[in-house]
């Protein structure tokens, strides 16, 4: 009993003095080797000598080696077996060469279920574990005299019992895992094993020895869930995927002491480079949902065909050392022109910035020679621009019918110019594009009408003119809208009909006045929220 104390307090030490390294998890399978000390005589553990009368005794109560085998069943479960033979007895001798022999020994051959109750809360290489079981138990007991070959009688004789009967146990342990596939052990266990009219040899066996492991280790995470929060990737939005979640990855932690976690995605061909997820903190037990962001960069609009593409996804785990996994997910990439038709994705494709765009916007200016009145340049820009979409041949051609949950497609700005002609979305990002290269602010207005399947858009724009200064462009309070621009000050602004591009500015404003007023004012489309207002910039 003292040495397997001792033996403990060594492993305690080593524990405190030891990196664990191995963090308790170990390995599918091992096997082992392991001293037991079971009193199965009922006596103790003694040796005595009278030199006196020349006489010597050995008293052992129980003990003796044993082999083991382990094997995962699911998760912290394994199954165990064990062979070992107990062997105590007494041996007294006597000078003229007389002794008795008595030897009991028991052999167990058992098997069972070992329990790791603590492996997912306790950080450090030393675990405790349950475990019960139960199998055959074979006893021997041998006893023999040796008579001095002095006496004139037989030498020696001796007599042999076996019984066999069967029996359980229930005990606890430890596991000091030193490394992967090495670690101590040091068990307790109580058999119940008795073989009737005999002898009752219920007790309890201590156990100390050392296992070598093998086979796949116990993950210290499992990811338990991938998601893929956004399916679909216009090219347009390209600068909001680094910061928006694509994939959502729950990671659980499986061990007692925490852990961080970083997911890379990245789509081959597409991503200019790996996207990084900052690190997070999981604690013992917990499980948390990591966002997978990409970082595609501006080559996005080159795409021009939708096509299924795949996210590739590095898991990067740091706990004692550094674990990764490879996940992926197909996702949807549509080309450069798709729209899903969310109003607040329209203002993607205004382009004031597109060279072709401002080469039309300034040559229009520099040929106009006719004198503008202070304060009203942006509004007399407006209507020379929207005028020369007319003298270009622009034409609106109606969209088909698709219903404003269905995907569209949005022509960029040069794009229409070169093609001639576009559906209402298409000239308004046009004009909203020409009018912002020059510094004029816009919005569009998007209808949802209920009496209606289809929805429709038409353009504002900002005439840099204050709300008290609205008389200045119309004696009429209904030609003109006030609300505010990005500073929160109230300005007038002009809404603009831009399918009746052939028809004149003048026509075009007259048109949008009227359907501001209908739809927005009388039938209440703002305040039901049908009709809505979206700023470019």
């Amino acid at each position: 009993m003292k040495i397997l104390v001792h033996i403990l307090l060594i492993m305690l030490l080593a524990l405190i003095a030891t990196p664990l390294q191995a963090q308790g998890i170990s390995r599918a399978q091992g096997i082992g080797l392991r001293l037991t000390f079971w009193n199965i005589t009922g006596g103790r553990t003694a040796v005595s000598f009278n030199s006196s009368q020349g006489e010597s005794t050995v008293d052992l109560s129980g003990v003796g080696p044993s082999i083991c085998y382990f094997s995962r069943a699911w998760r912290d479960l394994f199954l165990e077996m064990s062979l070992g033979v107990i062997g105590g007895g007494n041996i007294r001798s006597e000078y003229d060469g007389h002794s008795d022999v008595r030897v009991e020994s028991i052999v167990p051959f058992v098997a069972g279920l070992r329990y790791d109750f603590l492996s997912s809360r306790v950080s450090g290489a030393l675990h405790p574990y349950l475990s019960f079981g139960g199998g055959p138990y074979t006893a021997f007991h041998v006893q023999t005299t040796q008579v001095s070959p002095l006496e004139e009688v037989d030498s020696g004789q001796g007599t042999v019992e076996t019984r066999m009967e069967y029996g359980w146990y229930l005990g606890t342990g430890l596991n000091f895992v030193l490394t992967s596939w090495f670690a101590i052990n040091a068990d307790l266990k109580y058999n119940f094993f008795e073989i009737p009219e005999v002898k009752d040899y219920s007790g309890v066996a201590l156990g100390i020895g050392t296992t070598f492991m093998w086979g796949k280790q116990k993950s210290i995470y499992e990811i338990t869930d991938v998601k893929v929060v956004l399916n679909e990737i216009y090219p347009v939005q390209y600068q909001s995927y680094a910061n928006f979640p694509i994939v959502m990855v729950t990671v659980k932690n499986l061990v007692g002491h925490p852990i961080e976690v970083n997911i890379r995605g990245q789509v081959k061909g597409f991503s200019q480079r790996t996207s990084d997820a900052r690190y997070f903190r999981i604690n013992g037990g917990d499980q948390e949902d990591i966002p997978v962001t990409v970082y595609f960069g501006n080559r996005l609009l080159d795409n021009e065909d939708s096509m299924p593409v795949v996210l590739n996804m590095d898991v990067e785990v740091r706990a004692t050392k550094t674990l990764r996994t490879e996940l992926s997910a197909e996702i949807m990439l549509h080309g450069r022109n798709a729209w899903d038709g969310n109003m607040d994705m329209l203002p993607r494709f205004v382009t004031p910035e597109d060279g072709e765009i401002r080469d039309v916007a300034r040559a229009v200016l520099l040929e106009s020679r006719d004198p503008i009145e202070p304060g009203l340049e942006k509004l007399v820009y407006a209507r020379l621009l929207f005028d020369e979409l007319g003298a270009l041949k622009i034409r609106y051609l109606p969209d088909p019918n698709i219903p404003f949950y269905q995907d569209d497609r949005v022509q960029f700005a040069h794009e229409t110019i070169d093609a001639g002609s576009g559906d209402c979305d298409d000239l308004v990002v046009l004009y909203a594009s020409l009018l912002e290269s020059v510094g004029i602010r816009t919005a569009v207005v998007e209808v949802r009408d209920p009496e209606k399947e289809l929805a429709h858009l038409y353009l504002l724009f900002c005439t840099g003119l204050k709300a008290d200064e609205g008389y200045l462009i119309s004696e009429n309070e209904k030609r003109y809208i006030v609300r505010d621009n990005s500073f929160g000050q109230k300005m007038v602004w002009i809404p603009v009909e831009t399918t009746l591009v052939q028809e004149g500015f003048q026509n075009a404003w007259e048109a949008g006045a009227m359907a501001w007023l209908q739809e927005s004012i009388l039938r209440n489309g703002l305040v039901e929220e049908w009709v809505r207002v979206i700023d470019s910039y």
